[in-house]
């Protein structure tokens, strides 16, 4: 893991102590601890009432598997419900950095994809099937009058 804090030069491997820090200097606008993969991360930002924070993963479900979607469409992004304290921050980021799966129960999380990405993949695929049927019975009614 690698901290990489806006202002303040990146940590890699940093511990709760170098996440509180990063996190509590005011010069940093935004804190990201990313993963070794380049791909994953958890942020923070300050904001009133606390820190706004979130983390991207990877979903990649046998059932939605599709080979032309790019990894991209895989990602998943989600957001604290609520503002997080230092005190909570640093204990997210903390275990998210020692790849400690409870940071996922530790705060409510939504998830924020659709808002990122735009427009929901799957929904566009919900409306074209509902257009398909549509016109597949506007065409059997025109042709059995």
């Amino acid at each position: 893991m690698r901290l990489e804090p806006a202002t303040t030069p990146p940590v890699d491997d940093p511990t709760s102590q170098q996440i509180a820090e990063a996190l509590a200097d005011e010069s940093n606008e935004f804190v990201i601890l990313m993963h070794d993969d380049g791909k994953h991360y958890m942020q923070a930002a300050p904001a009133e009432g606390g820190y706004v924070v979130e983390y991207c993963r990877d979903e990649e479900a046998a059932d939605t598997y599709s080979p032309d979607r790019s990894p991209k469409q895989w990602q998943r992004h989600y957001q604290a419900v609520e503002p997080q304290s230092l005190e909570q921050a640093t204990s997210l980021l903390a275990a998210y950095a020692v790849r400690d799966e409870s940071f996922r129960t530790a705060t409510e999380w939504r998830d924020i994809t659709s808002e990122i990405h735009g427009v929901d993949r799957r929904g566009g695929m919900v409306v074209l099937l509902i257009i398909v049927f549509l016109a597949a019975l506007a065409l059997y009614l025109y042709f059995t009058r």
